[in-house]
């Protein structure tokens, strides 16, 4: 298998960075292996490196595809905490993504897409509306 490969290279590498972790990640997630996806980022985090906005962004694709949904909750949360979703679009797109796919629009938790939409978080654009709006159809 080409991943197999992929993830030899990756052992023999004399620094393994986040960006080489994200790039096996999606990998995985392109040819629909989530749950190898989410190994990846167990194994990463071991080894101390720390996920990126777009390792979170690739996990949660993983979870969507999944219905992985209280594990996805809890990324959520840490990523609010770390205050990544007011940096980048990217993640907000992922959240609507996924939720949108467990039909979660209209749940009044605090981690729940309409988060992603409040006053509170300027950053989302109407990217994420858009995105929103064709997905719920």
């Amino acid at each position: 298998m080409l991943l197999g490969k992929a993830e030899n290279v990756l052992e023999e590498l004399p620094i393994c960075d986040v960006e080489s972790w994200n790039a096996l990640i999606l990998g995985y997630i392109q040819y629909q292996c989530g749950k190898d996806a989410l190994k990846c980022l167990e194994v990463m985090q071991c080894e101390g490196i720390f996920p990126d906005i777009v390792t979170f962004t690739d996990i949660l694709k993983a979870y969507g595809a999944l219905g992985e949904i209280c594990k996805s909750k809890q990324i959520h949360d840490e990523i609010i905490c770390k205050s990544l979703l007011e940096e980048n679009d990217m993640l907000g797109n992922a959240f609507v993504d996924m939720y949108v796919k467990w039909d979660d629009l209209e749940k009044p938790h605090s981690t729940g897409v309409l988060h992603i939409f409040s006053e509170d978080n300027k950053r989302c654009r109407l990217d994420c509306w858009f995105r929103s709006i064709e997905n719920h159809q």
